[in-house]
């Protein structure tokens, strides 16, 4: 147990959070569809490198489009694409509700993440065992727990689709930064954790990059658009701050 010098502030700053949550959730992004956009004569589904098994074309791996390793379905290839591109449209409608559930599915994963090393610093500190009592020494462990799991779904992966497994290559590069990224950030989390309390550092770090992503998405991406989105988005910007305000009081009182 943590305790919270103001609880009263604590639980006003959770609920507000979860405010601004539902309130972000009433933002749809305004992204247009292939055939929409302005450069939509240029481009084809045959013209992208998504999708294509990594384990045909050309002597560096990748199929290029249009050139001497371009893949070549059989007619039954050609079958079953289109048997996929059918149920990929009979399916789109459940899109929304199945991402939403999904994502609920990762909060959990999320939000149980530093259930293990918190116990054992919360067992260290009443003395219950000689474990560390610094977050930072629970960061290799968990690292490679991460690696090895995904390593592992990898696997499971390719044996499901036969070694053909599909990926787009041009987000192999972005994928590695962002991990890095997302590595870097890990690690402050468990700064943070030390420093501020779980009780504290938890909600504002699970509400603050939901509010930056959403400001990237209206400006770099221009994805967010229309009155309505922008009028939720201020909301849930405005009871997000006022949220964080509300927990880091609650530290500080």
């Amino acid at each position: 147990k943590q305790p919270v010098p103001a609880p009263a502030f604590n639980y006003v700053g959770f609920v507000l959070a979860c405010l601004s949550v539902c309130l972000f959730g009433l933002v749809k992004p305004s992204v247009q569809d292939k055939g929409d956009r302005a450069d939509a004569g240029k481009y084809t589904d045959s013209d992208s490198d998504e999708g294509r098994p990594l384990t045909r074309g050309g002597p560096d791996g990748f199929a290029s489009p249009g050139g001497p390793y371009s893949a070549i379905n059989t007619p039954g290839e050609e079958d079953e694409e289109d048997r996929v591109k059918e149920l990929r449209r009979r399916l789109a409608q459940y899109d929304r509700p199945i991402g939403f559930g999904l994502a609920l599915l990762m909060g959990v994963f999320y939000g149980i993440v530093f259930a293990p090393s918190q116990h054992s610093i919360d067992q260290a500190c009443a003395g219950k065992n000689d474990h560390s009592t610094s977050g930072l020494d629970y960061v290799f462990i968990q690292f490679t727990g991460i690696f090895l799991a995904s390593t592992v779904y990898v696997m499971i992966y390719c044996a499901a689709t036969k070694n053909r497994p599909q990926v787009n290559p041009q987000l192999v590069l972005p994928g590695f930064i962002s991990g890095a990224m997302w590595g870097a950030a890990q690690l402050c989390f468990f700064i943070a954790n030390s420093q501020l309390s779980l009780v504290i550092a938890y909600p504002i770090i699970t509400i603050g990059p939901g509010l930056v992503a959403s400001l990237i998405g209206v400006i770099v991406y221009k994805e967010i658009q229309g009155r309505r989105n922008f009028i939720a988005l201020g909301g849930a910007a405005v009871v997000t701050i006022i949220a964080i305000t509300f927990i880091t009081i609650s530290k500080v009182l």
